[in-house]
């Protein structure tokens, strides 16, 4: 990359780098936001068949109107935190992809959720950057369409 190249909202010390003529295709996947590694995740998806759809704190809006999902958990309290930010399905497969910032955890919420869909039988992942949705990538590439 070019001395002095400016980018749109890069961090400061990536656009120290930019500027240095140091910055590499590594550095900038390390700074991919949330949203971006969602969207990548989602294009992936959808390129293997997946219906995805994406939730944003369990709802989401369709012709103007919000669909909230809310579920019961085994001891019948009614919860809508926790839910991840994809649900994927193709044939009679539902996958469900929580999407964090690059070393963030989950939430005690999120924690708890993914073990309540684990019990029925429901694949549960969390993906925090690139090489993690490789891995992704070979668990769901081995189910027949």
């Amino acid at each position: 990359m070019s001395r002095g190249t400016r980018w749109d909202k890069l961090p400061k010390k990536l656009q120290a780098k930019a500027d240095a003529g140091t910055l590499t295709p590594g550095d900038l996947i390390e700074a991919t936001p949330e949203a971006d590694l969602q969207r990548q995740i989602m294009a992936y998806l959808a390129a293997c068949g997946w219906l995805a759809i994406r939730f944003n704190s369990a709802a989401v809006k369709t012709e103007g109107r919000f669909f909230r999902a809310y579920w019961y958990m085994m001891d019948g309290q009614q919860t809508g935190a926790g839910f991840p930010d994809v649900l994927a399905l193709r044939g009679n497969r539902a996958v469900l992809i929580e999407v964090k910032k690059k070393g963030e955890r989950l939430r005690e919420s999120q924690r708890k959720f993914h073990i309540h869909a684990e019990r029925f039988g429901i694949e549960v992942f969390t993906m925090d950057r690139w090489e993690l949705v490789e891995e992704l990538k070979k668990v769901l590439d081995n189910v027949s369409r």
